[in-house]
């Protein structure tokens, strides 16, 4: 008989206190200068526990604040009792950025949530903690969350129904990344293909592309060399370009190492080589340029404030227009890399050279 197996999870919230007052909570934790606002201090809790060998660090979440103590909102105010209670969602990443095996979980209500919206965020959760991501879908326990949402609080039955059909729309839109959304596109008879970088390590994925014998853009953020190398090796070179890219949104100047446009050419003298930018501005994507990306990627919206996670990485029409000039402006003045004397600089040269040597035409 199979000896029982204990699991440890630690359970955290990401606020200044838990469910109640009587929680223990760590009398070293301010002095140590960790605040639980800052992402240090739940880094820190994941190495130990991974040290620890626990299976997973998992939030608890609330949308509101509660009322459920005397029917008023004061006692969790005074107390602060949940509240505030900052998202936890965005901790994910920071967790795994500082860890390799432990599990990292969070509440996630599908109330007043689109499903695209959340099938999007898990997905990106996924390949940022390689896999790790786990998602406590719960639909709300208080009138309060449907009232901040400026929606009725509707009966239980009516929020499990539409849970149940809120997963399965999610499931439908991670499939659409599958091989059969491959023979889905092919009845519109695309061009090239392009798929993102969290695709790239989805060698299934890149097998169903290459059979259609389609040309195919590789972006390459979130990833490895020895990632990279496995990708390409699966194209042949007169079918295949590849994009450097960082995949964060927006990223910052520092992260976008463009150096790996050399670096990427240097191994792949054959295969074009671009760029797919998510930073703000234009100044770095036309760096690109002038440094070889022989074509260019970037989000278009037509208001950078508008919502969306993509909206400060993405480029308006202005932008856009400018962004195209200035590319063509560059690709003129790269010019073949042979000096000469331009028959421009010659009447110069007359006035201000006073000794000459020999011009070649």
């Amino acid at each position: 008989m199979r000896k029982a197996q204990m699991h440890l999870a630690q359970f955290l919230c990401h606020g200044p206190t838990y469910h109640s007052l009587a929680m223990w909570r760590h009398p070293r934790t301010a002095a140590a200068g960790h605040d639980w606002a800052r992402p240090e201090l739940y880094q820190h809790i994941a190495r130990v526990c991974e040290r620890g060998r626990f299976d997973m660090v998992f939030f608890a979440d609330l949308n509101y604040i509660s009322d459920t103590f005397t029917g008023s909102l004061a006692p969790a105010l005074r107390n602060a009792t949940q509240a505030p209670e900052h998202d936890p969602i965005p901790l994910l990443s920071f967790m795994a950025a500082a860890t390799t095996t432990i599990g990292l979980g969070a509440t996630y209500s599908v109330s007043h949530q689109h499903p695209f919206h959340a099938a999007r965020l898990w997905a990106t959760l996924d390949h940022l903690t390689r896999g790790r991501a786990a998602w406590n879908v719960v639909t709300s326990l208080n009138h309060n969350q449907s009232a901040n949402y400026g929606e009725e609080y509707r009966p239980t039955d009516d929020r499990y129904d539409r849970a149940h059909e809120f997963i399965q729309v999610c499931r439908k839109l991670w499939e659409s990344w599958d091989e059969d959304a491959v023979d889905f596109i092919e009845q519109f008879n695309p061009g090239l293909y392009k798929l993102a970088s969290a695709s790239l390590t989805d060698l299934s994925l890149i097998e169903k592309v290459k059979a259609t014998g389609k040309p195919f853009i590789l972006s390459t953020g979130m990833s490895t060399m020895n990632e990279i190398t496995e990708a390409v090796s699966r194209f042949t070179s007169d079918k295949l370009l590849i994009a450097h890219s960082t995949s964060a949104y927006p990223c910052p100047p520092e992260e976008l190492n463009l150096k790996m446009i050399y670096s990427l050419s240097m191994q792949y003298p054959e295969i074009p080589l671009g760029y797919s930018g998510h930073e703000t501005g234009l100044a770095t994507t036309l760096a690109a340029v002038a440094m070889g990306a022989c074509f260019i990627e970037r989000h278009f919206t037509l208001d950078r404030a508008m919502w969306g996670s993509d909206q400060a990485a993405s480029v308006e029409p202005q932008g856009m227009q400018r962004l195209a000039k200035d590319i063509r402006d560059i690709e003129k003045s790269l010019g073949d890399g042979i000096k000469k004397v331009y028959d421009s600089e010659m009447s110069a040269m007359k006035r201000l050279r006073r000794k000459y040597g020999m011009v070649n035409s």
